[in-house]
């Protein structure tokens, strides 16, 4: 019986086998994930494909193995994809999969295919049988039943396809390794059902540049920032038909103030039937920041302090369009602006008078007050209040970026990996299985309050909703309300994107410092290479990865060693070489090419030293490798060369211990506004040919910044300039090295001098820093002068002394607002600042200083103390500076010809140099906008 059984039971699967298999062979379904799923044999390739999780408890081996089988169960039939998932913790997660694709890069060598690993193929391609092409015949295995099924790729060793990506370091992180494989191409076609899953706000905002590195799991946005009146109080005073006709938009509105100045007069008569009523329930400084987005730049770090007072801000009109793309940030001369004015004297006059501002004590009722929450918020608050949205939900770096899926670059078939993150995003069967397991195993759902909910049957299999895919079509966790994502979908379509999302001064300002000490050549096989050289050993192995080389390296004996780093990117190979010859001393080194391959020719003596030389390397993939030889004083020696196919561009400037900026090529018209630099160079002897250094050291915080400024009065030649770190972390040495171009003699209209600066920012850990300075290869002693301030920063583009004059000023006026006793007071005030802020064409400041008006206008102003300030500042200097402040346009000096006539000059009279007005904060801001491509064009 049992024997009858058993062969009934085969018979069974036998024929349901065969009907499945029948209906693979002759059928052909659509997709409901916008994906093609063909079910052709001879159509669709199989793959095997894994996928990268983060799990909230570990899990174990058996429970993996059946939520992968359960996964097959759909990926096989539906795609032909065979899934294996891999559930790290978070705390291992990203060591585990960053050291998986580093051990996967190490097995593949970019410049020579024959590195490359086999990947174990099933299948066949053999002529059809019109023998006009091919076809795909899997390869195939009989299971117990005697029913044929496609044998699957095996999985290749470290092999990565789809990845959680756990925040943002992670993202930029990967995305700068050139781990992530672009996905615009594919949201474009095949994976275009994403664009209707997922919200387009948060796409958007993913962007590096102008492409898609991952899709955001989509989740509900940010939230709202409500301004709640109270409806009995706004009924008392005949308030609430205005806000029914749309006429209160926000804080400053005339109905508004209206409501706060009725109740602080009526305080009395309303305590009998409403208790003690505070105006508002928020304080001064918060209502400030309602009024406007005020750039506050500090100067020593360059961070936009948003939430401190600045005469410079965008003044906030409708909160629906504060979003990037719809509205710049302009930096307008705020008391320039009446509305600005007028609204800001308000809040100011409840200030003065007191008793408006403040926290609710018990017992006490606001007239106004500002909470946060949903969009369901809404709709509860207007039981007792009349809701008014002073802010909407706007995507910040959490919400892009705490948890999204993107595809490796090294994917087996980046393609069919995205079918599988387009069915997570789009299927709610299959994206509720990867979030709470095997129903009846993991959970089951019953009915709870009138609705089906998710109950948890143990905790074997616990996921993050938010780390496994679109929210929006998971089931809601036990604890969510029903509407949760219906509410969610409806608020993410008014959310918005935060203007300043991904901008950040100190990056846009940074000068790049490049350290070669060769210029790029055009190799003899078409490639771009260039080097540098001296580099000590303990700088470099700040990174792991060269500390471990360097280390093995001495521990294999004297001799010469390289490793290859590079990445690549369709066609082109990029790569830093590192040489390392530790058996030598007093070497000079150069570097040539020629016949396949890369020499580094060493000079010097045998001994116990060591010289680290790095090659950039551009160009594109061969079809051999390059080899990568060495001499040493002539005779060829022996190389060992490690390939490792990750880029290893250690920033020599940029370390854990310090950050080196300079800039080279300056002139004295970029400090031309610093009277102590410019009676420094005025009182050196301009036919000197030998360096004058001016040497200033500062402590910011808990850092120090090292400034050095090197001026050489006296110059014939084309110069340039070259920074180059040694010595030890906690003993920098900074190599210093001027180099003249004798083959090319200066012009008599080029400027005569040389002028550059170095700036050194170090942490506690580094404990001096000092310099050699050498000219045209040969050491040069420098008469330094110290304890003088440069009073700039050497920050690329940035013009640093504008952001420190704006500061400043800033600390002045609003010394003088804190300063105002009385409303009087400060109406005086603010009619001088709409005076002094209100920005003056080139036009208009050429004239006014060349007519005597600023003297006039300056007589004018009725506050003392602002009036001392002015008498102190050069008046045109002053005007100037507010003017490309504000200004996003390239402004340049006026001046005037032999005939008297206003014409556009580029330079300072007293010099004869250009004048940089280009690099104001708010170009810089505004061409960061125009160039990622955030302001819509007419």
């Amino acid at each position: 019986m049992e024997v009858l059984d058993v062969m009934k039971n085969r018979f069974v699967c036998l024929a349901l086998c065969l009907v499945m298999l029948l209906a693979l062979v002759l059928t052909s379904c659509s997709s409901d994930d916008g994906a093609s799923t063909d079910k052709v044999v001879n159509e669709v390739e199989s793959k095997s494909l894994t996928m990268w999780l983060v799990s909230e408890n570990e899990v174990s081996p058996e429970t993996a193995s059946a939520i992968n089988d359960a996964i097959n169960e759909i990926t096989h039939s539906r795609f032909r994809i065979n899934m294996q998932v891999h559930f790290l913790t978070r705390d291992e997660y990203e060591d585990v999969l960053s050291d998986t694709i580093r051990a996967y890069e190490d097995s593949r060598n970019e410049l020579d295919p024959s590195y490359v690993p086999t990947v174990e193929e099933t299948k066949q391609v053999v002529t059809d049988a019109s023998g006009t092409g091919t076809m795909i015949i899997e390869e195939t295995v009989t299971n117990e039943y005697g029913v044929v099924t496609t044998k699957f790729p095996a999985f290749r060793a470290n092999q990565v396809d789809i990845i959680y990506i756990a925040g943002e370091d992670m993202y930029n992180d990967y995305v700068e390794k050139g781990w992530l494989y672009a996905l615009d191409s594919e949201l474009s076609s095949s994976s275009k059902k994403i664009r209707e899953y997922v919200s387009q706000t948060l796409l958007n905002a993913v962007k590096v540049g102008n492409t898609t590195y991952a899709i955001p799991n989509n989740n509900t946005i940010g939230e709202y920032t409500y301004m709640l009146l109270d409806k009995e109080l706004m009924e008392e005073f005949n308030l609430d038909g205005l806000y029914n006709q749309g006429e209160i938009n926000g804080f400053y509105n005339e109905y508004v103030f209206d409501l706060l100045k009725n109740v602080k007069k009526n305080a009395e008569n309303l305590k009998d039937r409403f208790g003690d009523v505070l105006p508002v329930n928020a304080s001064y400084d918060y209502c400030l920041n309602l009024l406007a987005h005020y750039w506050s730049i500090n100067p020593d770090t360059y961070a936009a302090e948003e939430n401190t007072f600045s005469f410079l801000g965008y003044h906030y009109t409708d909160p629906a369009t504060l979003s990037r793309g719809e509205t710049i940030l302009s930096f307008d001369s705020l008391f320039a602006d009446e509305s600005f004015n007028e609204n800001f004297l308000e809040l100011n006059r409840m200030k003065f008078d007191g008793g408006y501002f403040g926290d609710l004590a018990e017992g006490q009722r606001a007239a106004v007050q500002f909470v946060t929450g949903d969009l369901s918020d809404y709709e509860k608050y207007s039981e007792d209040y009349y809701p008014v949205i002073v802010k909407y939900p706007s995507v910040d770096v959490e919400d892009v970026y705490s948890d999204m899926f993107g595809v490796c670059t090294y994917s087996v078939d980046p393609s069919r990996s995205m079918q599988i993150v387009t069915y997570l995003n789009t299927n709610a069967d299959f994206r509720n299985l990867l979030q709470y397991g095997i129903e009846n195993t993991h959970y089951h759902m019953v009915e709870k309050d009138g609705r089906t909910v998710v109950e948890r049957l143990n905790e074997d299999y616990m996921m993050d909703i938010f780390a496994t895919g679109n929210a929006f079509i998971a089931y809601p966790e036990p604890t969510m309300s029903p509407d949760v994502w219906e509410v969610g979908t409806q608020q993410n379509r008014q959310a918005l994107i935060e203007p300043l999302l991904d901008f950040d001064f100190l990056q846009v300002a940074k000068e790049s410092g490049a350290t070669s000490t060769s210029s790029p050549t055009v190799g003899t096989a078409g490639y771009t290479y260039s080097f540098t050289t001296g580099y000590s050993k303990e700088i470099l192995s700040q990174d792991t990865v060269l500390r471990e080389w360097l280390e093995n390296c001495d521990a294999s004996g004297s001799g010469v060693y390289v490793l290859h780093t590079s990445s690549t990117s369709g066609q082109n190979v990029t790569g830093y070489i590192y040489y390392y010859n530790n058996g030598i001393s007093n070497a000079a080194v150069n570097v040539t090419d020629g016949g396949g391959a890369i020499s580094v020719d060493y000079t010097g003596t045998a001994g116990s030293g060591e010289e680290l030389t790095v090659i950039s390397y551009y160009g594109r993939k061969n079809a051999s490798k390059l080899n990568w030889n060495a001499t040493v004083n002539g005779e060829a020696v022996t190389t060992s060369v490690t390939y490792r196919n990750q880029m290893i561009n250690f920033d020599f400037m940029n370390t854990e211990g310090y950050s080196i900026t300079y800039n080279p090529e300056m002139t004295k018209a970029i400090v031309y506004s610093n009277p102590a630099v410019m009676e420094w160079i005025d009182g050196i002897d301009e036919s000197a040919t030998a360096p004058y250094v001016m040497r200033y050291s500062k402590t910011v915080g808990d850092q120090i910044v090292y400034t050095y400024l090197v001026y050489v009065p006296s110059i014939a030649n084309p110069y340039a300039v070259t920074v180059h770190p040694t010595g030890g972390r906690a003993h920098l040495v900074l190599d210093i090295s001027y180099t003249a171009d004798t083959e090319t003699a200066l012009g008599e209209d080029d400027i005569q001098y040389a002028l550059f600066a170095v700036s050194v920012v170090t942490d506690t850990q580094v404990e001096d820093v000092t310099f050699n300075l050498s000219m045209n290869g040969s050491a040069a002693t420098a008469t330094e002068t110290t304890d003088v301030d440069p009073g700039f920063g050497v920050c690329g583009n940035l013009d640093t002394e504008l952001v420190r004059f704006i500061a400043q000023l800033n600390a002045k006026i609003t010394e003088l607002l804190n300063g105002c006793e009385n409303l009087e007071e400060l109406e005086i005030l603010v009619n001088d600042l709409k005076v002094l802020l209100t920005p003056l064409t080139p036009d208009e400041i050429y004239q006014k200083t060349n007519t005597g008006d600023f003297s006039t206008m300056l007589s004018e102003l009725q506050n003392a103390e602002l009036k001392a300030y002015m008498e102190t500042q050069d008046t045109e200097e002053f005007f100037f500076s507010i003017a490309r402040a504000t200004s996003h346009e390239q402004l340049t000096r006026k001046g005037s010809d032999s005939e008297g006539a206003v014409v556009d000059v580029t330079e300072i009279a007293a010099l004869g140099e250009p004048y940089p007005t280009y690099s104001s904060p708010y170009m810089l801001y505004y061409e960061w906008l125009n160039s990622n491509g955030f302001i819509k064009k007419s």
